[in-house]
C-alpha cells in the first residue's frame, strides 16, 4: 500500500481544513507550510483562496456579498498569474486547475458571469477529473449552471445538468466514492483516513446551485427524478453529523415537501429511479437505507430527520453579530414546522406534531407565527393553559386586540374561569380599539367579552351584593354590545339569560324572542326559550318548542336532555325512558365519529385510565376521593355532554333505574372527572342504599369541587337534620342562601329547620319565599346553557 510522503500529509491536512471550511485554522497550517517549503505557488494560491472563499464567509448565498472592489481585483491579478508549468509533482493541490475555479469565483462576485464561463470552457473535462478536491470541483459546475442562468434563462436543461453533475461531486465527497482515487499511486484508503471526508462543509455557491436544482426540478415537474437525487443525497448524509447537516437538513426537508405535494398513494414508489450519471452511488443489491412501505412513513421519516438536524446546533446567541444567521435559521424553522403541520396534522399524528413544536419554542424569541401555530395545536388537544401561554406571547408581540379577545374567551373556558383576567385583557382590546378606531362590529365584540367575564364571576360569587353588583354590570357591557352591532343575536341571548338566572322571567322572554327574530335557528335561544316555558309551568309548550328545535338539530345533546326531563314532568314515563335510549344510541354515534377521525395516535391524554374504577356503585367512597387529584384535559364540548349526560341520569334515577344512573355516571366522569354534580347523583345513590357515611362524604366532595353546588347542599343538610345536627344543617343553608337567593330548595329546607327549632315566623318567611321562587323554576337549572363566545 502506498504511503503519503511528509509534504503531502500536510497537504491532506490543508485540504481537510479547507474541506471544513475552517480558514482561520488553515491560515494558520498554511504558514507552517511556508516554512517548511518556502513560498512556492503552492503557498501563494491557497493564501489567495483562503481569501478569496473569505469574501463568502458571511453570506447565505451566492449574489449576497458586498466587499471591496480593490481587493478582488488583486486577487484577480495574483490568480490570473498562475500559470499551468506551477503545478508541482509531489504535491497533492493542482494549482493551476484549482486557481481558475478561484477566479471563477471571484468573477462571479463581480457579476461576471460571460468571463465566468469563458474559464469555465477553456477547462477540459480531464483536467476537472483529476482535481482531487471534489468540492471545488462541485463549485465550478454550481457556478456554471448559476451563469447558465444568468446570461440565458430559457436555458434550463443545461443548467439542470450542471447543478446534478455538482451534486456527483458533493457525492463522492460525502460517500468517498472509489471514483474519488487521488492518483495511481496512492490509495482511496490511505487519503480518505487523511482527509476525513466525513467532515465536510459546502461552500454558499454549492447550497445555492442546490436549492436552484430543486427549484428547477420542480418547475420542470420531474418530480421523480428530484425524489430520487435528494433520497441520494439523504443516504450520502446518513452518518454526517456535523459538516454536512445543512445538507441533509435541506434535502429531508425538501423531500418531505416534494412526497406532500406532488406525491399521492396510488403514484407513491419506494425504488429510486437513477440516471447512469448517478448509479455509481446506488448498489441494486442493496436495501434503501429508508426501510419505509407508504407514503406516509416517509414523509414522517424525512420531517423528522430535517427536525434532527436543525436542533442540532440552535443559534441563541441574541447579539447583533448574529441577526442574519439568526434570521436564517428561524426561517427554516418556519418552513420545516408548517410543512409538518401541513403533512402530520390532517392524518391524525396530533402528538407526534406536538413532540415537534415543542423543542421549536427555543427558535421563536418574538416570532409570532410557531407560538400562533402552538397555540392551535394546544387549543386543539386540550391543553388550554398551554394554548393561553402561547396567545399571551403572541399578545406581547404585536398587541393585536384580537389575540387579546381570544385569550379572554380561553380564560373563560377554563374548568374554573379565570375571570378577572379575562375581563382584564377584554378592557386592554377594548381600549385600543377606541384609539385605533376600529369598527363597531369589533368594539361589540370586545363589551360583550367583558360582559361574559362579569356573568361568569357572577355564576362563581357567594357574596350576594356582589353577585347583584356584577350581573348589573354584565347586563349594562351586553348593551353597549347591542347598540354597536343590532344584527348580533348574541348579547341580546346573554342578557336574557343572565335576566332568567336573576328570575326576571317576564324581560328575559322579551329578550330571547327579540333573539330569535333576528335568527329563528340559534341553538342557545332555543335553549333559553324551551326553559322559559318551563318555568312558567307551561311544559306542554315547552315540548312542541323542543320537538321543532330537534327537527333543525337532531344531534343536540341538551334538547334531548330537556326533552326528556319535560315528558317526564309530563307524566309520560315510557316516552322519557325511550328519548333517554336516543340520547344513548346518539352520543354513542358522535363517540364512534371521533375515534375514527382521531386515527392511530390518542389526541386526548385524559382520564379513561380512571373511570373502570368507577364501573359500579358498591366502589368504596375513598377511591372515589382520588378523583380530585387528577387533572383532566376538559373542553367546552365535553362539559356541555357531561351536563347533558347527568341530566339523562337524573331522568333514570327519579324512573328507579340504577343501573343506568351508573352507566350515565360513568359516561360523565370519561368527559369531565372533576363535575360535583357527579358525586351529588352517586351520593344519592348511596341515600337509596341507606348508606348514609358514603352520601355524607361523596356530598363533601362535591362542594370541595364546587362550593356553589346547591344540589349538594341541599341534601346534605337533610342528612345532618336526620343524624340530628340540625345546627350545622342550619349554618350551611344559611350560607347557601347568601349565594344562591334563587334556590326554592334551600329556602324550603331552611324554613324547616327553622321550624323545628320553633322559630316560626322567619319560617313562614322562608316558606313564602320558597313558594315565590318554585312558581319561577325551571325543569332544569339555567345555567345548563353554556354562556360561550
Amino acid at each position: 500500500m502506498a504511503t503519503l510522503s511528509k509534504r503531502q500529509r500536510l497537504d491532506a491536512e490543508l485540504i481537510k481544513q479547507l474541506n471544513e471550511r475552517d480558514f482561520k485554522k488553515a491560515s494558520t497550517s498554511l504558514k507552517n507550510y511556508a516554512y517548511k517549503h518556502g513560498n512556492c505557488m503552492t503557498v501563494k494560491f491557497l493564501e489567495a483562496e483562503i481569501k478569496t472563499e473569505e469574501l463568502f464567509s458571511e453570506c447565505q448565498g451566492a449574489f449576497q456579498v458586498s466587499t471591496n472592489e480593490a481587493t478582488v481585483n488583486n486577487l484577480e491579478k495574483q490568480l490570473t498569474g498562475i500559470l499551468s508549468t506551477d503545478n508541482e509533482k509531489e504535491c497533492l493541490f493542482k494549482v493551476y486547475e484549482e486557481s481558475r475555479i478561484v477566479l471563477m469565483k471571484l468573477h462571479l462576485i463581480k457579476n461576471k458571469f460571460d468571463k465566468c464561463l469563458n474559464i469555465f470552457k477553456q477547462m477540459s473535462s480531464d483536467s476537472l477529473k483529476n482535481i482531487r478536491r471534489c468540492l471545488l470541483t462541485a463549485d465550478a459546475y454550481a457556478m456554471k449552471g448559476i451563469c447558465i442562468e444568468k446570461e440565458n434563462s430559457n436555458n434550463i436543461n443545461e443548467a439542470i445538468e450542471c447543478y446534478e453533475t455538482a451534486v456527483v461531486y458533493l457525492l463522492r465527497t460525502l460517500m468517498d466514492s472509489p471514483m474519488n482515487k487521488i492518483s495511481s499511486k496512492l490509495s482511496q484508503k490511505s487519503f480518505a483516513s487523511s482527509s476525513n471526508a466525513a467532515t465536510i462543509n459546502i461552500s454558499p455557491i454549492l447550497f445555492s446551485s442546490l436549492n436552484r436544482l430543486i427549484l428547477l426540478l420542480t418547475k420542470k415537474g420531474d418530480t421523480r427524478r428530484l425524489i430520487s437525487i435528494l433520497r441520494i443525497l439523504l443516504k450520502a448524509s446518513k452518518a454526517q453529523t456535523f459538516g454536512a447537516q445543512n445538507v441533509r437538513q435541506l434535502a429531508s426537508y425538501n423531500l418531505a415537501s416534494t412526497l406532500s405535494k406532488n406525491v399521492s398513494k396510488s403514484n407513491y414508489e419506494a425504488k429510486i429511479a437513477i440516471t447512469d450519471k448517478f448509479s455509481e452511488f446506488c448498489d441494486p443489491n442493496e436495501d434503501y437505507v429508508f426501510v419505509h412501505e407508504t407514503l406516509i412513513q416517509e414523509m414522517v421519516l424525512v420531517l423528522q430527520i430535517s427536525e434532527t438536524m436543525l436542533n442540532l446546533d440552535p443559534l441563541l446567541d441574541m447579539s447583533p453579530a448574529f441577526a442574519k444567521a439568526r434570521s436564517s435559521l428561524l426561517q427554516k424553522a418556519d418552513c420545516m414546522y408548517n410543512q409538518t403541520v401541513i403533512t402530520l396534522l390532517p392524518r391524525g399524528f396530533q402528538s407526534l406534531v406536538l413532540s415537534g413544536i415543542n423543542p421549536s419554542l427555543k427558535y421563536t424569541f418574538d416570532h409570532h407565527h410557531i407560538w400562533q401555530l402552538y397555540s392551535l395545536i394546544m387549543c386543539q388537544s386540550g391543553q388550554q393553559k398551554a394554548a393561553i401561554a402561547a396567545l399571551e406571547e403572541c399578545y406581547r408581540i404585536d398587541g393585536n386586540p384580537h389575540i387579546a379577545l381570544t385569550i379572554a374567551k380561553k380564560n373563560y373556558e377554563l374548568d374554573r374561569p379565570d375571570c378577572d383576567r379575562g375581563i382584564e385583557l377584554s378592557q386592554l382590546a377594548l381600549k385600543k380599539m377606541n384609539d385605533m378606531e376600529y369598527m363597531s362590529i369589533e368594539k361589540s365584540r370586545a363589551w360583550l367579552s367583558i360582559g361574559l367575564g362579569k356573568a361568569l364571576k357572577a355564576r362563581s360569587t357567594v357574596v350576594k351584593e356582589l353577585k347583584k353588583s356584577l350581573r348589573q354590570e354584565a347586563l349594562s357591557a351586553y348593551g353597549k354590545a347591542h347598540e354597536l352591532d343590532r344584527h348580533d343575536p348574541t348579547p341580546i341571548l346573554f342578557s336574557a339569560l343572565e335576566l332568567a338566572e336573576d328570575r326576571k322571567i317576564g324581560q328575559s322572554f322579551s329578550k330571547v324572542k327579540q333573539a330569535l327574530h333576528l335568527d329563528p335557528e340559534y341553538l342557545p335561544a332555543l335553549h333559553l326559550i324551551a326553559l322559559l316555558l318551563t318555568s312558567k309551568k307551561q311544559y306542554a309548550d315547552a315540548k312542541v318548542s323542543v320537538d321543532k328545535s330537534l327537527d333543525m338539530y337532531p344531534k343536540d345533546t341538551l334538547l334531548l336532555s330537556i326533552k326528556c326531563n319535560i315528558e317526564l314532568a309530563l307524566g309520560y314515563k315510557e316516552s322519557a325512558l325511550q328519548t333517554c335510549l336516543e340520547f344513548f344510541k346518539l352520543t354513542r354515534t358522535l363517540q364512534k365519529n371521533d375515534s375514527a377521525a382521531c386515527n392511530i395516535e390518542e389526541l386526548n391524554g385524559s382520564t379513561s385510565k380512571y373511570t373502570t374504577s368507577f364501573v359500579k356503585g358498591d366502589q368504596s367512597s375513598d377511591q372515589q376521593s382520588t378523583i380530585l387529584g387528577i387533572c383532566g384535559k376538559t373542553t367546552c364540548e365535553s362539559r356541555s355532554l357531561t351536563k347533558a349526560w347527568l341530566l339523562v341520569a337524573e331522568v333514570y334515577l327519579k324512573c328507579d333505574r340504577y343501573e343506568d344512573v351508573e352507566d350515565c355516571l360513568n359516561e360523565a366522569l370519561s368527559l369531565n372527572p372533576l363535575a360535583s354534580s357527579i358525586f351529588v347523583i352517586r351520593g344519592r345513590l348511596r341515600e337509596l342504599e341507606k348508606n348514609y357515611e358514603g352520601a355524607l362524604h361523596l356530598y363533601n366532595l362535591a362542594l370541595t369541587s364546587d362550593p356553589t353546588e346547591m344540589k349538594a347542599v341541599d341534601y346534605l343538610s337533610d342528612i345532618l337534620f336526620v343524624m340530628g345536627n340540625s345546627e350545622l344543617a342550619e349554618n350551611l343553608l344559611r350560607n347557601a342562601a347568601a349565594m344562591d337567593i334563587t334556590s326554592h330548595t334551600i329556602w324550603f329546607k331552611l324554613g324547616k329547620v327553622m321550624e323545628n327549632n320553633e322559630d316560626y315566623d322567619n319560617a313562614m318567611q322562608c316558606f313564602t319565599y320558597a313558594l315565590h321562587l318554585e312558581a319561577t323554576c325551571p325543569i332544569i337549572p339555567f345555567t345548563s346553557i353554556d354562556l360561550r363566545l
